[in-house]
């Protein structure tokens, strides 16, 4: 049987773990969110100096470039996996 001092140093552990893989997790986010900055505008930096970097066309075009690629992939995701529930019925 553990004692209190063992329950709470596993308890411990897991929260540095999972505080750990957290702050990764969000690195790797932030980092995704760079690379792809950089894939269409060639520069880092904050989102407006970026869109300032834009043609006033892109500008127009990449939002919704964006919210159709984001209503595509759960469309597609529902398609190839149909027993997928994507919405509340």
């Amino acid at each position: 049987m553990r004692n209190k001092v063992t329950d709470w140093l596993v308890t411990a552990a897991w929260t540095v773990f999972l505080g750990t893989a957290s702050a990764l997790a969000c690195v790797a986010v932030r980092q995704s969110f760079r690379l792809l900055q950089w894939i269409f505008v060639q520069r880092v930096g904050t989102l407006p100096s970026a869109a300032a970097m834009l043609n006033p066309g892109r500008r127009v075009l990449t939002p919704i470039l964006g919210a159709a690629v984001a209503i595509f992939v759960p469309w597609l995701a529902q398609r190839l996996i149909p027993n997928l529930a994507l919405e509340n019925t």
